[in-house]
């Protein structure tokens, strides 16, 4: 019982491992690339107002 039990498991186990992706490890220190929360496609914190090219 208890060997056909760990047969089973172990058997699972190597074939979970063979369709596993590759992991890419980043810091938790660096800041991801792309947009940001705030910043969006920009790469700039936006208030929403549109940007006027002469100020009167």
């Amino acid at each position: 019982m208890w060997l056909k039990l760990m047969v089973i498991l172990g058997l699972s186990a190597l074939l979970s491992a063979c369709s596993a992706k590759p992991f890419e490890y980043h810091a938790n220190t660096e800041s991801p690339s792309g947009p940001g929360l705030f910043t969006g496609e920009a790469g700039k914190l936006d208030s929403g107002k549109p940007a006027t090219a002469d100020k009167q």
